[in-house]
């Protein structure tokens, strides 16, 4: 037994010889120790450990052997693919550009109810806009969704916070303007519906940037609400559509035809002046104008009425001995709104810009009650024939035609 206890320990002192290996080096008197790995043929058939314990009785000062811990993999999170990075691009871009322009609508809504402004058309580019930007950023949230990671890393995590960056920026912004609205209304004395439009417009998109914002950084305590997101911003956004449709792109739809009457109608008197400057007499009906464009669709609308009025024509001399006739006749159409545009209610209005006998030579329609109105409007043609006798005449129009 105590034979084989001291082979035991040789074989001990042996393994833990070929472990320590010390060197001296030149420049000094320390020793620098050197660990390596036993070959496995020296290992002793028991642990280190159990040897000493049986003797106990034995003490040594050497380090006995332990064995070498196991390497742990680090298990390292999927990076993204090039598609999905392109999507998640995408969705925030998206998400962001709807916020823009839902900015943009609530505020063409906000300034047609509290100030009557007459921006139907450019409402309707507002709405076109959300509705292709807002299904797009919805689908491409849900299908970034089934792919998006925890935990962003990589190129997934620059995306990020480029888009929170300017998210955040835009946050800000949208927050100093409703301050700064804020403290306006407070110190002037003015007309404050502007202020108020800015105000509230503010505060809206205020409060759609922080959602956007959340669902960029998407924190892991918001990870399972990403489609409630989706959800929450589609029926905000339809809502702001809808008033967007039933307001100014209603009216816009019902008042089409009171533009159209204020941009064309002054041209078909134009029209109507040439006719008489070339015949000598005023047209029977409208379709025998020579028009042209939206004037045309005016007329083949039937828009307008015409009627040549029964009181003489004047046939006066000047000084030059020319002569003028002068035709009478009249428009009438019928507006569906009063207008609103207030800009030339400093100048004459199409009641008011007559000559002394009543009639205008072109029709005013900047400034119009709703329902039908008649103008009264005069055609003079000035056919520069010579007369020997410069007396003024009146004549009788032609009532034959």
């Amino acid at each position: 037994m105590e034979d084989e206890k001291s082979e035991i320990s040789d074989n001990s002192a042996e393994v833990v010889d070929d472990i320590v290996n010390t060197e001296n080096t030149d420049e000094s008197d320390e020793v620098v120790v050197k660990h390596k790995k036993p070959e496995v043929d020296n290992y002793p058939e028991e642990p280190i450990h159990k040897v000493a314990e049986e003797n106990s009785d034995q003490k040594s000062d050497r380090p006995a052997y332990a064995e070498p811990l196991e390497k742990q993999e680090v298990v390292k999170a999927p990076a993204s693919s090039p598609g999905v990075i392109v999507l998640q691009w995408v969705t925030y871009a998206l998400w962001g550009w709807t916020v823009v322009a839902v900015a943009f609508l609530v505020a063409a809504i906000l300034a047609f109810h509290m100030i009557s402004a007459d921006i139907g058309d450019q409402v309707m580019y507002g709405v076109a806009a959300v509705v292709i930007l807002l299904p797009s950023a919805a689908v491409c949230d849900i299908f970034y969704s089934k792919h998006e990671p925890v935990k962003k890393s990589g190129v997934s995590s620059a995306v990020m916070i480029i888009h929170a960056v300017i998210f955040t920026l835009m946050t800000i912004g949208t927050v100093i303007t409703a301050a700064f609205s804020l403290v306006t209304l407070l110190i002037v004395s003015s007309s404050t519906e502007g202020i108020l439009i800015t105000m509230y417009t503010a505060l809206i998109v205020a409060l759609l940037l922080i959602l956007v914002l959340l669902r960029t950084i998407m924190p892991k305590k918001l990870f399972a609400f990403r489609r409630y997101f989706i959800i929450f911003m589609i029926f905000v956004v339809s809502v702001i559509v809808f008033f967007g449709i039933i307001g100014p792109i209603a009216d816009a739809r019902l008042t089409r035809n009171d533009k159209l009457i204020e941009q064309e109608l002054s041209s078909v008197s134009y029209a109507i002046d040439s006719y008489v400057e070339t015949n000598s007499k005023l047209p029977n009906s409208l379709t025998d104008l020579e028009l042209t464009g939206n004037t045309k669709k005016l007329v083949s609308d039937n828009l307008v009425d015409y009627t040549k009025e029964s009181q003489y024509g004047k046939m006066i001399y000047d000084e030059y001995s020319s002569s003028t006739m002068t035709y009478y006749y009249k428009l009438c159409v019928d507006y569906q709104r009063e207008s609103k545009d207030d800009y030339y209610s400093g100048y004459s209005s199409s009641y008011d810009n007559a000559d002394d006998d009543g009639y205008s030579t072109s029709p005013d329609t900047y400034h119009h009650v709703k329902g039908e109105v008649c103008y009264k409007l005069k055609s003079e043609d000035y056919n520069n024939r010579y007369y020997e006798d410069p007396t003024p005449i009146e004549i009788q129009p032609d009532t034959t035609n």
